[in-house]
């Protein structure tokens, strides 16, 4: 597993300071392969600064290493007196992407990320994986045991795991590292669909950083009871994730088993109820 990576940037600095620079970046301790091994260039003078480049490729098979990788960079970074710099993780097939950049403020250094948002919500599933207890991935598991062939997430898993959907009717043991794939998958279907301002929300609360996340929302269907755009499609007995209403497509005036009450009386309900602490996490119908 894992595929290429490179991993590039900077880092800049006056004139004063670029020679203390460069001479601790000779002086530290690099890996001789991997992960963090010395791939800086000498300084070069530009427009009013001195810069050093740098740029290097691995295989990496997750996140985590390329988290490792930056935990390295920014302990380099805590002993130079940089005034900025910039990383960027970026996997050859250039499905995701993740730059970072760095202000030296006075010995503060500010952090800012700017994020796709695959790659956003990826982190914020590994972060939520973590604190996972066995019974809620176990619960997560049974709620996908029933992929095959015919589904896209399918082909993600990995071989191992699909011989487990194969040859068992449920999880053996949810903490087993094998299930991790599947397991993303349940979270990350949990996030399709929201705002990217909710990815940033999610973010800034477990990373001490400022995020920012690009990309186009996934394409999605309006809820007819609450209007966000929250079911994937209005074919099937899709329940909204914000107001609980279970799509049926009957008419408003009709009576709706699932939900109880007609849509109308689901409306009128709604309205009085409100949606107050993550109305903003879907966006809502524009017509």
């Amino acid at each position: 597993m894992g595929q290429q990576t490179h991993i590039y940037g900077y880092i800049e600095a006056s004139d004063a300071e670029i020679q203390q620079i460069a001479e601790i970046v000779s002086q530290f301790d690099f890996d001789d392969v991997y992960p963090f091994r010395n791939c800086f260039s000498n300084p070069v003078k530009s427009y009013r600064v001195h810069t050093i480049a740098y740029a290097d490729s691995h295989k990496m098979s997750d996140r985590c290493e390329w988290k490792e990788w930056t935990k390295r960079f920014e302990y380099l970074l805590s002993m130079l007196p940089f005034s900025s710099a910039k990383t960027r993780y970026e996997p050859a097939d250039n499905s995701s992407f993740e730059s970072v950049f760095y202000f030296n403020q006075n010995g503060e250094i500010i952090k800012l990320s700017t994020l796709d948002r695959l790659t956003a919500k990826r982190a914020i599933c590994e972060e939520r994986l973590s604190q996972l207890t066995a019974d809620e991935k176990a619960s997560h598991l049974l709620d996908w045991w029933s992929l095959d062939e015919n589904d896209k997430e399918y082909h993600t898993i990995g071989p191992r795991v699909q011989m487990k959907l194969l040859n068992l009717d449920e999880p053996d043991d949810a903490n087993d590292p094998i299930y991790i794939p599947l397991l993303l998958v349940a979270l990350l279907k949990q996030l399709h669909g929201v705002t990217n301002a909710y990815l940033e929300r999610r973010l800034n609360e477990s990373n001490p950083a400022e995020h920012t996340v690009v990309g186009v929302i996934e394409p999605m269907m309006p809820c007819p009871c609450c209007d966000y755009l929250t079911l994937e499609t209005k074919t099937g007995f899709e329940i909204c994730p914000l107001c609980k209403w279970e799509y049926t497509g009957e008419d408003e005036n009709a009576y709706s088993g699932p939900n109880h009450i007609t849509l109308k009386e689901g409306r009128e309900a709604l309205a009085r109820k409100l949606i107050k602490s993550d109305q903003w996490l879907y966006p809502v119908r524009s017509d």
